[in-house]
Formats: C-alpha cells, sequence, structure tokens
C-alpha cells in the first residue's frame, strides 16, 4: 500500500508517473480505490474506467466511502446498472436495496426511483411464491410457510437480499396479517412485563414467527438485527404498559355499561342499572375494578338479584336483564382484566432503557 501512496500523490498531483500509463492506473481497482481515499473527491471516480465502474465490489466500496452524499451514490449506482444491464442479477438487486436503504433519510426524489425498483422486484417475487404455494397440498403448504425457504435457495449467498426479505415477511406477519393490533397480541401472550421479559423479546418474537415460517425463524435466530423495528414497537408497547392496561379496562367497562343502558331504555322489570351492575361485579369477581372506574360500592343487598336469577322468584323481564348482563360480561371479560396497583417492583431492563414492571391484580372470569 505504501507504493501506492507515493503514486498516487503522484496522481494528485498531476507528476510524473513513473513509467506508468494513465489508463492502466485508472484501470486498476487498488490504485484507484487509495484514490478516492486519499483525496476523498468524489469527482475522481468519473476517471475511473469502466471496468471498474461495472465492478460491484468496487462500487460498493464507493457508496460505503461517499454514502453521505446521496446524490452521488445514486448516480454511481445508475452507472453500475446500465453498464450491467441486467436487473435480474443479484449485484444488481443487491445494489438497488442498498441505495433504498441509504436513502431512507436522504433524497426524497433518488428515494423514490430505488425504492421503487427493489419494491418492485420484492412484489413480483413474494407474490410468484405464494401463487406457487397455493397450489401445493395442505401438508406441503404447512412445511413451506410462507416461503421463505425459496428466498434463501435463490438468494442464499446474499446477506443484503435475504435479510431484505426476512424483514418483509416479518412485516407481513405481524403488520399486514389478521393478527391484529401488535400490543393486544403482548397483552394477551404476557400478564406483565415480567413475564414478557423472562421468556425474552427475542424468544417470543422467534416463537411467534415459527408459526408462519419455521425456515424464517430459524433464519432470524441467527440474524437477530432483523427483529430491530418490531423491538423498537415492543420497547414502545412495554413502557405504555399501565396505560394499556387502564385504557382496556375503561374501554370494557364503557361498553359494559353502554350495552345495559340501551338494554334497559324500555325496560319494565325493578332492577336499576346499579343493581345490575352490581350483581355483576359481585358474581364475576369484577368488584375491585368497578369499584375504581365507576364508583359501584360493595354495599347493597342482592338477594332479590340473586333470587331473580336462581328462579326462586319468577320474574321475567329481570330475569332477561341479568342472564342478559352476565352474557355481556362474560363476552367482554373473558380474556383476564388487569387492574394495575402501585406496588414496587425490581427494575428490569429492555432494549436500552429501564422501566419499572407493570403487573397488576389479575381478575379471572373464566371459571366463574
Amino acid at each position: 500500500m505504501e507504493k501506492y501512496r507515493k503514486l498516487v500523490d503522484r496522481y494528485l498531483k498531476g507528476e510524473d508517473l513513473q513509467g506508468y500509463k494513465l489508463e492502466e492506473l485508472e484501470n486498476d481497482l487498488m490504485f484507484m480505490k487509495q484514490v478516492l481515499i486519499q483525496s476523498h473527491d468524489p469527482k475522481m471516480f468519473q476517471f475511473c474506467s469502466l471496468r471498474l465502474k461495472s465492478n460491484y465490489a468496487f462500487v460498493s466500496f464507493v457508496i460505503d466511502l461517499f454514502k453521505d452524499d446521496f446524490d452521488f451514490i445514486s448516480k454511481v449506482a445508475n452507472e453500475f446498472l446500465r453498464l450491467v444491464n441486467n436487473p435480474n442479477d443479484i449485484d444488481s438487486i443487491e445494489l438497488m436495496i442498498k441505495l433504498n436503504d441509504l436513502g431512507l433519510s436522504k433524497s426524497k426524489h433518488s428515494l423514490n426511483v430505488f425504492a421503487l425498483k427493489s419494491l418492485s422486484f420484492r412484489l413480483k417475487e413474494q407474490s410468484s411464491i405464494s401463487l406457487a404455494i397455493s397450489h401445493l397440498n395442505k401438508d406441503m403448504q404447512d412445511e413451506i410457510g410462507l416461503g421463505f425457504m425459496i428466498i434463501l435457495s435463490d438468494y442464499g449467498t446474499s446477506e443484503i437480499i435475504t435479510k431484505y426479505f426476512a424483514k418483509s415477511y416479518i412485516q407481513s406477519i405481524f403488520y399486514d396479517n389478521s393478527i391484529g393490533n401488535l400490543e393486544d397480541v403482548i397483552h394477551h401472550e404476557f400478564k406483565t412485563t415480567t413475564d414478557l421479559l423472562r421468556y425474552g423479546v427475542n424468544n417470543f418474537l422467534i416463537a411467534f414467527i415459527r408459526r408462519y415460517d419455521s425456515y424464517l425463524a430459524d433464519y432470524v435466530a441467527c440474524h437477530i438485527d432483523v427483529l430491530n423495528d418490531i423491538k423498537g414497537e415492543i420497547e414502545y408497547i412495554y413502557r405504555n404498559w399501565e396505560s394499556y392496561i387502564k385504557n382496556s379496562n375503561e374501554r370494557k367497562i364503557n361498553i359494559f355499561v353502554q350495552d345495559i343502558e340501551r338494554y334497559m331504555e324500555d325496560f319494565q322489570g325493578n332492577l336499576s342499572e346499579y343493581d345490575v351492575i352490581e350483581f355483576v361485579g359481585k358474581r364475576l369477581g369484577l368488584m375491585p375494578l368497578f369499584s375504581k372506574e365507576i364508583g359501584i360500592r360493595d354495599d347493597d343487598n342482592l338477594d332479590y338479584a340473586e333470587s331473580v336469577i336462581s328462579g326462586k322468584n319468577v320474574v321475567i323481564d329481570d330475569y332477561r336483564l341479568l342472564t342478559f348482563a352476565l352474557d355481556d360480561a362474560h363476552r367482554l371479560f373473558k380474556e383476564d382484566i388487569i387492574d394495575t396497583d402501585n406496588s414496587d417492583y425490581d427494575s428490569l431492563l429492555i432494549s436500552q432503557g429501564s422501566v419499572q414492571d407493570q403487573p397488576g391484580k389479575i381478575y379471572n372470569i373464566t371459571d366463574k
């Protein structure tokens, strides 16, 4: 490298090249790399030979060196793509994806070009795979899953391409699929932040992905960084654990009260709305939650409601109201309802920060 440095100095200063031909040097990969490193001038790229401008390793080096100048590296990439003239070539695909990733916070105009190129490629591949899988029998479909094994077969030599598809499939699992809201899924799987951290965020995500594609799950286990985006979402869910529980409780209680109010608009029986809510709260073990959120007090005598629901006192309208209320509460609260408290818990780490565990109290009505 020392001989290159001295020769590059002479080249940059326009001095005698000591017997080397200009065309020879500008076609020399190591020499032109050193020229760009020492000068750190993107204009020197124009002196590179066409052979170097169509050399993927060299072009990738140039893009990494000048990654902060997105307009320039876009021109470098476009020239490579024009010279190679094969959009299905793995090097060309890698370059499109690389420029798409680098351009996320750069020139919007250039970003759109590479984003569209890489998106078009990805959608074409995934649509083709999905169509092929749809023609297989059930056992084979279960084995192949989303089809990531085909990506590994076709592009396994390229980490850039396989990671690009892995992230796309992960996106489809957690956001474009039918699992619902990710926050709801997390709270359904784990009752406390301690449970989540004890099981492990990575373990949970990999296990969840495995339900859809075992090949993708195995790949993710060896390339954990593809989970960074989804882990950022879980970080938010983790830090807003208590707010979610409070909002979920309030939402379900509001729906329950509104359902009772609508039912009682033409009600001709003897029970009041207060009686019904307290009866349901006691029957299903929800009184602490009802007392906190809507001020229901556990101080009334509910012998009448008990006699109606047991059949000892036959009052059809009251019986129908109570059975409706119980069924409605079961529908709304069939999952565990968690009411947070202010207990102190050990601080646990997730990602880069730490927060207090938010376990709360669990009201389980499934056995009531």
